[in-house]
């Protein structure tokens, strides 16, 4: 153990870069955004250490955790996350994928309330207007509700 320590103390600057492409690549395999700071950090290091003269692995240690900090407040500052305006704020649910979909009336409905048929499954449904379609007519999902579809005549 102890020469394997040894071993990567005398490396020098190539550890601090291989920290950096780890870090590097489990941030593009995540997507975080929190590791790209490190890595960088990390980067910086190693050229600290290639520069000409002396370092301890402790003074390494210590201007890594400097460097950490400073390019994270430094990436949280100045790189927000960027909100998307969307006219479908609802676009990450998965039941609001029904929207506009057609669907076929599975029994009588009764006081706008029934059952329909959207693929091969059986959906609860109500009609937005009170009406009661008859077995077999087409509608229109028009919102999603929980799990109840919210229907209406095809026009």
């Amino acid at each position: 153990m102890d020469q394997l320590l040894a071993t990567i103390i005398e490396l020098g600057a190539w550890r601090w870069l291989a920290l950096a492409a780890i870090l590097f690549a489990v941030e593009m395999a995540t997507g975080t955004a929190y590791l790209i700071w490190l890595s960088a950090a990390a980067a910086v290091t190693a050229a600290l250490v290639a520069l000409p003269g002396e370092t301890t692995f402790a003074v390494e240690l210590a201007a890594f955790g400097v460097f950490s900090i400073a390019s994270t407040v430094f990436g949280r500052k100045f790189f927000k996350p960027v909100a998307i305006a969307s006219d479908h704020p609802e676009i990450n649910d998965p039941l609001q994928r029904h929207l506009g979909a057609r669907v076929v009336a599975v029994g009588d409905f009764s006081g706008g309330e029934g059952r329909v048929s959207l693929g091969d499954t059986q959906w609860t449904a109500q009609t937005l207007d009170g009406t009661s379609p008859k077995n077999g007519v087409g509608l229109k999902v028009i919102r999603v509700h929980g799990t109840t579809l919210q229907v209406a005549g095809e026009a």
